[in-house]
């Protein structure tokens, strides 16, 4: 896959997230995107109870 590199201020970083919020999307310190789908089911609910057991 070939693709020209992605720049976007802040505002236009926000409104690409809000266009696709059906996505967990981050940006890393050095600007890096990174789309990852949400999870569900079965490992929504391990990740829930890894936060519980991880809470002070």
């Amino acid at each position: 896959m070939r693709y020209k590199p992605l720049r976007l201020d802040d505002d236009e970083f926000y409104e690409f997230c809000r266009e696709n919020d059906q996505l967990k999307i981050e940006r890393g310190r050095e600007g890096t995107i990174y789309i990852m789908p949400k999870t569900g089911g079965t490992t929504g609910m391990l990740n829930l109870i890894i936060n519980y057991w991880l809470m002070p």
